[in-house]
């Protein structure tokens, strides 16, 4: 039977600091995302409970019912579904938000006093319950991974369970023997985002002084990724803030940033934009619009350089306006 739904409302899992979600997407359009349970801080959950709580949200969907944090989000999508069955096989990791890095765009208090709830039990009691299978994808989120305690157990308790695909999102200060170790396999995916191309602009966006650190992380990252030809990403996101202090809005600097992402041995970019300012000027945009020009222009210098590229989040929404 054909009807609307997507991967993430059927098998996919957001771990948040004291909440538990269906995705992050709702969260870029509303700034609130699709619970699935609230307040959660790693007590013992009841899978049976949750999974049919899930089967009656899906069946709504299913009889031309959805939900508000699904209206117009590019992965609700109408096709013809296979038969649902009650398992995760997508599980992102947020539950923290420490970070080495100050991001002007981000909204998360990344101080430390946010302790995060120990995660292993619960991926051994997914596991032990037969709810989480390895066919599909393991994201983090979150503050930076790298600082996460946990972070080197997570990773091998997936790897030793043959993982179909990891996703990481660093800031790249700190280097990780655990990403190095795993980068090389064609499933791992790590994803950087400098947002510039010289020291003022990243200082001036991340509030820290780790501009050579990052790179020179980046090039260590990329060595390591050898046959693993797209595993090492560096992502752009744009900040065209109408009125701000630091915007990387401009020509020069993104053909910058894709000349150091060649030097360095990387493979793929990723361009965005800024969820917030997406939000509240997306019906702004238009083929006409300068954001528009700065994407073609990204996609042709990264052309010239044999760079693959690729487009995340926000920026996946801006793609079907290009070279119209």
């Amino acid at each position: 039977m054909k009807y609307k739904s997507c991967e993430f409302l059927r098998h996919a899992i957001m771990f948040w600091t004291n909440e538990i979600d269906y995705c992050c997407h709702s969260g870029i359009r509303f700034f609130e995302f699709y619970k699935i349970k609230k307040p959660y801080n790693g007590e013992a959950l009841d899978w049976d409970e949750l999974m049919l709580e899930r089967k009656i949200k899906l069946q709504n969907m299913k009889e031309g019912t959805p939900s508000i944090f699904c209206e117009n989000c590019q992965y609700y999508e109408e096709r013809d579904w296979d038969d649902w069955e009650p398992y995760i096989n997508f599980i992102i990791i947020s539950h923290w938000t420490h970070c080495n890095s100050n991001c002007i765009y981000c909204t998360l208090d990344k101080k430390p006093k946010i302790k995060p709830y120990n995660f292993m039990p619960i991926l051994k009691d997914m596991k032990d319950k037969n709810i989480l299978r390895f066919d599909g994808r393991l994201s983090f989120g979150g503050g930076e991974p790298t600082l996460l305690k946990e972070f080197d157990k997570i990773m091998n308790f997936f790897y030793d369970n043959n993982i179909a695909n990891v996703q990481i999102n660093s800031s790249g200060i700190k280097f990780s023997k655990i990403i190095e170790k795993y980068i090389s396999l064609e499933n791992t995916r790590l994803t950087i985002s400098p947002d510039s191309s010289d020291a003022n602009t990243y200082r001036n966006i991340k509030r820290v002084n780790k501009f050579n650190d990052v790179w020179k992380n980046i090039k260590k990252y990329a060595k390591a990724q050898k046959d693993n030809k797209f595993g090492v990403s560096t992502k752009y996101i744009l900040l065209p803030f109408d009125s701000g202090f630091y915007p990387n809005a401009y020509k020069e600097q993104i053909k910058n940033w894709l000349i150091l992402s060649k030097e360095s041995m990387v493979n793929s970019v990723i361009m965005d934009i800024e969820s917030h300012w997406y939000a509240y000027n997306k019906n702004k945009i238009d083929k006409n619009h300068p954001i528009i020009e700065l994407y073609e222009y990204f996609e042709q210098e990264a052309k010239k350089l044999d760079l693959h590229v690729e487009y995340f989040a926000v920026g996946e929404l801006i793609k079907p306006l290009l070279n119209q």
